[in-house]
């Protein structure tokens, strides 16, 4: 009809952008039968082999260095020696302890089934096994070209995602890409919201740290040597000094995480360090939960007026 204006649909005045964000969303809470149930990573488990050699080799320390017994009972100097030998046996059961039940806590949270821990778990697995991630992340028919984060990776050097395993090669790139240096990511905070059945958005702040490797690996020298001079010097030559053999030996251990400390500031071994805050969309997929975009950021995630 002449002179009678035609008001745009809702769909037509939505950004393209926009309109395919919510077609990849959709798509995404369809039953994808492909999709299998993600248990938790049982490489984790793995770290529990060398805890196991832990009990056995500071037994085997502590035989073959048994402490002198006092000859004055009266005398508490003479009970530093024993004490420090039964406090530096409490220390080795006590790290034992404390390192299976982190490896155990790891493998628990490593199971998907929530928004909070498929987060955790997802940066968990791009610096440990970034094979994995591919489960953690829905695959995409029609991916958006990942950008440039920083300047950790030029434009040229960024993958396409369409593959499940370019995921893997995107977060290698990105984390082990200079062999130089090494990048670690530390959740400091999540927060989750849930805009929709089935559907949750993480905000969360990372900090992102940069570490030259040599310089890293450099800095433990002088707190490895530290801790074994007293076994290297000998407890003969220790007792020749005046210091309790088993007492230098518990001073050394508890000076050396202070020394490398001091030795990876020292060294600069910080290229780099900063907080980014970020937010990232995530779906349900039968029991597991899931990134819906694999990428650090997608363009989706920075403006959520869509969802």
């Amino acid at each position: 009809m002449a002179g009678v204006a035609i008001k745009p649909t809702a769909r037509a005045e939505a950004p393209a952008a926009h309109r395919e964000a919510k077609a990849r969303l959709q798509a995404a809470l369809k039953p994808d039968t492909n999709l299998r149930r993600v248990g938790p990573d049982r490489t984790i488990l793995f770290a529990l082999a060398p805890l196991t050699l832990l009990p056995f080799a500071g037994a085997v320390l502590l035989a073959m260095h048994p402490p002198l017994w006092p000859a004055d009972t009266s005398d508490w100097r003479q009970w530093l020696d024993p004490a420090c030998f039964g406090a530096t046996a409490l220390a080795i059961a006590g790290l034992f302890g404390w390192g299976c039940l982190r490896a155990v806590g790891l493998f628990a949270a490593s199971r998907p089934d929530t928004p909070e821990a498929a987060i955790r778990e997802f940066y968990r697995a791009a610096q440990r096994h970034p094979a994995r991630l591919p489960l953690l992340a829905r695959p995409q028919e029609n991916p958006e070209s990942p950008r440039p984060v920083f300047h950790w990776l030029v434009a040229g050097a960024v993958p396409s995602l369409r593959e499940p395993k370019a995921v893997t090669k995107y977060w290698l790139g990105l984390l082990r890409g200079n062999p130089a240096v090494v990048r670690l990511i530390r959740v400091l905070d999540l927060g989750v919201s849930t805009p929709r059945a089935d559907v949750a958005v993480a905000a969360l702040t990372l900090r992102v740290r940069s570490i030259r490797r040599a310089r890293a690996q450099v800095a433990w020298l002088p707190a490895l040597a530290l801790a074994v001079a007293p076994f290297a010097a000998g407890p003969e030559f220790v007792r020749t000094t005046g210091a309790p053999f088993w007492a230098a030996v518990a001073a050394c251990w508890l000076v050396a995480p202070g020394l490398y400390w001091l030795m990876f500031r020292a060294f600069g071994a910080v290229s780099e360090s900063r907080e980014v805050e970020l937010r990232k969309i995530l779906v349900r997929s039968g029991h597991n939960w899931r990134l819906l975009h694999g990428e650090w950021q997608a363009e989706a995630e920075t403006d959520l007026s869509w969802l």
